[in-house]
């Protein structure tokens, strides 16, 4: 579930709307020096290694597990290839592996002012996770700041 924050800088009163949550086949990720956002795929583009248990009417559909050394690993070329075209991110992948989001932050590089890319999610917090707030990487697109004002203006679905 996505949300989306109408917010008001306190120190240059600039308005302006937040939103947080991604989609079902991206995570929003944002710089933790400008704020500004970019997006990951959220699953492996290959078959779920922990098999697949679809509802009651899709039976047909059922998957066992995958034996670890028969899960399809990534290079970086085709990691490069996967980032750069949305088209062939999905909702039913897998999981990815650590080595292959550490290599698609390294592929991303910095954003242009130089911060690091960041999940919202690094950072445990009740009120954001229940869409009550904000997530700790929004800020001020005009002055930068984190000091901001907000309130929860809708909440989006995919």
């Amino acid at each position: 579930m996505a949300y989306s924050f109408h917010c008001a800088c306190i120190e240059c009163n600039y308005e302006f709307s937040s939103s947080q949550g991604g989609g079902f086949t991206w995570y929003d990720y944002y710089c933790d020096q400008c704020g500004t956002a970019t997006t990951f795929p959220r699953r492996a583009p290959r078959p779920n290694r922990l098999g697949v248990k679809p509802p009651f009417v899709l039976r047909s559909r059922e998957r066992a597990a995958i034996s670890a050394e028969d899960i399809t690993r990534f290079n970086e070329e085709e990691l490069h290839e996967i980032l750069n075209n949305p088209t062939l991110w999905t909702k039913w992948g897998d999981a990815w592996d650590d080595f292959e989001q550490e290599a698609m932050l390294k592929l991303k590089g910095a954003c242009n002012c130089g911060g690091e890319w960041r999940s919202p999610s690094e950072v445990r917090d009740e009120q954001q996770e229940r869409g009550n707030k904000p997530h700790w990487l929004t800020r001020c697109p005009n002055c930068r700041s984190k000091q901001i004002k907000y309130s929860l203006s809708k909440v989006i679905t995919d």
